[in-house]
């Protein structure tokens, strides 16, 4: 589930908007990985997102975002689950977004500042009181509608989130680092919706 996250500060400048290409992650999941492992590929082009999961139990899902909504893609399935960026509004509480200017890092020679954030979100599976800290970077675009928010600073090339049940108490951690960023030419096929497959339009 993807929550939308309503920025309430400064809106970053000099973005590289133009940039065309791809960043590829890491992650390492508390309790489970020992180090960080391949995780997932973001490919930008002119406003367009797409994402290839590398974990192998998700190979066969991707994601493509574009300003209206997000398409879940599923090729075992052949279907495309669409949600709305304003659908994600329901299932939101109130968040806050801090900005720390004098906190940086350097991350693959790109300067990044630090920010936190909170939010309650509710689903099926009960609610979640979830925390972040990441390392944004105003010279990539924004990630709008990736990983549940909207980055007002651009692009998170460093993520922590620690996601807590309030129902269970059950806590999760993990960390997510950009490893490669690449900039070339994509083909627009990368980001046309497959066709034949089911469409079903979330929440219906």
């Amino acid at each position: 589930m993807l929550f939308l996250f309503v920025s309430s500060n400064c809106i970053a400048q000099n973005i590289d908007t133009d940039f065309e290409g791809y960043i590829s992650y890491k992650k390492k999941l508390a309790l489970v990985d020992k180090d960080f492992q391949p995780h997932i590929i973001v490919y930008y082009k002119k406003g367009n997102i797409r994402t290839k999961n590398l974990h192998f139990l998700t190979t066969s899902y991707y994601n493509i975002i574009k300003e209206d909504s997000i398409y879940f893609i599923s090729e075992i399935k052949n279907t495309i689950q669409i949600m709305k960026n304003s659908s994600n509004d329901d299932n939101m509480n109130q968040n806050t977004e801090k900005n720390y200017p004098d906190s940086t890092q350097k991350i693959l020679d790109y300067e990044c500042v630090k920010v936190t954030s909170t939010l309650l979100s509710t689903s099926k599976r009960g609610q979640r009181e979830i925390s972040y800290v990441y390392y944004c970077t105003e010279k990539l675009p924004k990630m709008n509608q990736f990983w549940g928010r909207t980055y007002s600073l651009g692009c998170p090339l460093y993520i922590l989130s620690k996601s807590k049940n309030t129902d269970t108490g059950q806590e999760l951690t993990s960390e997510m680092i950009a490893t490669e960023i690449v900039r070339q030419s994509l083909p627009d096929s990368l980001f046309e919706l497959p066709k034949g497959y089911k469409r079903i339009v979330y929440p219906k």
